[in-house]
């Protein structure tokens, strides 16, 4: 039982370290594009920001950290 909950916390801990990770690199597109994430990745689910690099690799990180965010519930609620 021990063993498990170690895992999970070792889990969660790798989870929140990237989820800052995530955040900090949204906060930089934030800044540079003077826009919030969630208004930016609904333009550019809408198909109203092209292509760019920068917005792939922004939408991608907003995919990422809703996911991040996804595991670390399912854990804490496993962990209880």
């Amino acid at each position: 039982d021990r063993s498990i909950n170690k895992l999970f916390a070792r889990e969660q801990q790798r989870l929140w370290e990237l989820q800052q990770h995530l955040l900090k690199q949204l906060h930089h597109f934030e800044h540079h594009y003077s826009l919030k994430s969630i208004d930016f990745y609904q333009s550019y689910e809408r198909g109203e920001m092209g292509d760019d690099m920068d917005f792939i690799e922004w939408a991608a990180t907003v995919e990422m950290l809703h996911k991040v965010e996804t595991r670390l519930v399912l854990l804490e609620g496993l962990a209880k």
